[in-house]
């Protein structure tokens, strides 16, 4: 999917899409939720939303005097919480790896759903963090209110200050166009790939899922979703893989086929949005070390003992989330958090309070 995002962006589909929403920025207000709704719109990686939305917004928001720090703000807030509840995401397949390798030693335990994808649905309503980061995103825009420093770089830029902060290094000035130079914008080489992808995901996903559950249960209702997307989980990753490749395929056919890009610039583009999930690919290859790890330790039993009677069940969940908040500043990566946090809250919950309940509520705390 990042493959398909990159050479997207080489071609200016990307800078297409932008194009369009711009004309909606008619003030600084408006090109806040412009930004904000393409930080939304690109929610199948956090790392291509940040590269994509940083780097085709900084004109517009230079344009209309809004600071860097907001910029920052706006980017940061909608990729990752948006990757996190978006049902197709590199974060979900991602996730749903993890819960799948803790709900084979918790298959004991009525109340917990079958497959990594169920426990998923299960918790999306519980990412509380996710939904109020982006819902307090859209209310800056709205409202013109800001916090802290950020209020701080606001007030600087309209008493007609610098948009950027003064760094003294004019190098962080440069920062690379994600098109090729001289390609045409079309906003439709972008829509074309991922409108491509998402219908091949839901019709492969029904196909395999199979009828709705019951003709008492709406296709509108969470449930419905659930028990398709559950009955489809032993072929989700396959389906992921190929609508990705048909994705790629077509980004790079169109890219070729209008002469945007030559083959080798096409295949060089792909490749180099591959090359940034190197680091990725070493985190989850050490999370699934991590949970065997802390597995073979009984590191939850361990902090079972740590903990005894000194807390209730009931703050187990926020625990959690402020120890995965810690975590996650500590070391920079959400990923790398979930794989430390996730095999050990897992257990805590089971042993401390047994309930499917709390388990879930600290799966989504994390």
């Amino acid at each position: 999917l990042v493959g398909m995002v990159t050479v997207v962006g080489r071609m200016g589909g990307t800078l297409g899409l932008v194009n369009i929403m711009s004309r909606f920025a008619k003030s600084p207000r408006s090109a806040q939720l412009v930004t904000a709704s393409m930080g939304t719109a690109v929610f199948f990686d956090d790392y291509a939303n940040t590269v994509v939305v940083g780097t085709t917004a900084r004109g517009l928001t230079d344009r209309m005097r809004i600071s860097r720090e907001k910029l920052a703000y706006i980017v940061d807030s909608t990729s990752a919480p948006i990757a996190g509840v978006a049902v197709i995401s590199t974060w979900i397949g991602y996730e749903v790896g993890l819960f799948d390798s803790i709900l084979n030693e918790f298959r004991h335990i009525e109340g917990l759903p079958s497959s990594g994808y169920g426990l998923f649905f299960q918790i999306l309503p519980l990412r509380f963090y996710c939904f109020f980061t982006l819902i307090l995103v859209f209310l800056s825009a709205m409202l013109k209110r800001d916090i802290g420093p950020m209020l701080k770089a606001e007030r600087r830029v309209r008493s007609g200050g610098p948009v950027a902060p003064p760094t003294g290094d004019d190098s962080a000035e440069e920062l690379s166009a994600l098109e090729k130079p001289g390609v045409p914008a079309r906003w439709y080489n972008a829509v074309i790939p991922v409108a491509s992808v998402l219908l091949f995901i839901l019709i492969r996903i029904l196909v395999v899922g199979g009828d709705a559950p019951g003709s008492e249960v709406s296709a509108f209702s969470l449930d419905y979703w659930r028990a398709i997307f559950t009955r489809a989980s032993d072929d989700i990753s396959w389906i992921l893989f190929s609508a990705s490749l048909l994705g790629s395929a077509i980004a790079i056919g169109l890219a070729i086929s209008q002469k945007l890009l030559t083959p080798s610039e096409a295949i060089s583009s792909y490749g180099g949005g591959l090359k940034s999930l190197m680091e990725a690919g070493a985190i989850l290859v050490l999370a699934w070390v991590t949970k065997e790890i802390c597995d073979d330790l009984g590191t939850g039993l361990a902090l079972v003992g740590l903990i005894g009677n000194s807390l209730s069940a009931l703050f187990l969940p926020l625990v959690v989330f402020l120890l995965s908040g810690a975590i996650a500043f500590c070391t920079g990566t959400s990923w790398g958090t979930m794989a430390l946090v996730l095999p050990v809250a897992a257990p805590l919950s089971v042993i401390m309070s047994g309930d499917p309940m709390v388990f879930m509520i600290c799966m989504g705390a994390v």
